[in-house]
């Protein structure tokens, strides 16, 4: 039976891996982290607890699983820049993020259990998907990524005229 729960994420996860100062910071909170729910369990600790200063990650990690796949994902960073992960075990290797406060996640509180910038992860995972470098302001990227788009769908037009004649 929990298996089935664990399955739909319904589940809370491991926590026994994390330091004492999280675990700490999640009974502060008042909750359990749950499966499949990275963005509300890492917006709660930082927000519902005042002890221990987490800094709000939310970015683009590449699976454990299989190498070249990447996931929109969240996570905490305490005070000396150490990265933890509230739902997966072992925490995934960051390839790019952004790191929010306590009052940007207020600020986008009709948001709280969904990403602060899906815009910047769509852009970014769309990058990666494409061997397009990420390197670079938002601005940059989006400039990038759309001028792909653009050149690959004059491209494609290119061929299906040549496909009619």
């Amino acid at each position: 039976m929990l298996r089935k729960y664990n399955k739909n994420g319904w589940c809370a996860t491991e926590t026994k891996h994390l330091p004492s100062h999280v675990k700490e910071g999640i009974r502060l909170a008042g909750f359990r982290p749950l499966m499949k729910k990275c963005y509300l369990n890492s917006q709660k600790i930082c927000v519902l607890q005042k002890k221990h200063k987490f800094t709000y990650c939310e970015g683009i990690v590449e699976s454990d699983s299989i190498k070249g796949f990447y996931l929109a994902h969240a996570w905490i960073m305490d005070v000396d820049g150490f990265h933890y992960d509230l739902t997966l075990n072992p925490a995934p290797k960051v390839i790019a993020h952004k790191e929010y406060t306590v009052k940007d996640i207020n600020d986008n509180l009709c948001k709280l259990g969904i990403p602060i910038n899906q815009i910047w992860l769509n852009y970014v995972q769309f990058a990666l998907d494409f061997d397009i470098d990420i390197n670079c302001s938002q601005e940059e990227l989006i400039e990038k990524v759309n001028k792909y788009k653009n050149d690959t769908a004059e491209e494609m037009e290119r061929v299906r005229i040549a496909q009619e004649v």
